[in-house]
């Protein structure tokens, strides 16, 4: 099951939250989808990567505005429970 419900008609690139190394919550841009990978940009490095779908969430500003607080607290069952919420995208 995905995490993300890209509407064909949305265009990319679109706002996501990365769950990154040690579930680090991180912001980023959507600019490709294939085969199950979401590539993602940010910054003004140019870099992309892949991350595989299950770790790629539809941006929610008060979510991830807490996921940050939990992973910068290091409160991790905290944050586990965050991710929960973060899980499905509509």
């Amino acid at each position: 099951m995905s995490n993300i419900n890209f509407n064909p008609s949305v265009e990319l690139p679109v706002e996501v939250i990365v769950r990154a190394f040690r579930d680090e919550p991180v912001a980023l841009h959507a600019i490709n989808i294939q085969k199950g990978v979401i590539e993602v940009a940010g910054g003004d490095s140019g870099k992309t990567i892949g991350f595989p779908e299950s770790l790629v969430y539809c941006f929610d500003g008060d979510i991830f505005d807490d996921l940050h607080s939990a992973y910068k607290d290091q409160q991790y069952e905290k944050l586990s429970d965050l991710w929960g919420r973060a899980a499905h995208c509509t």
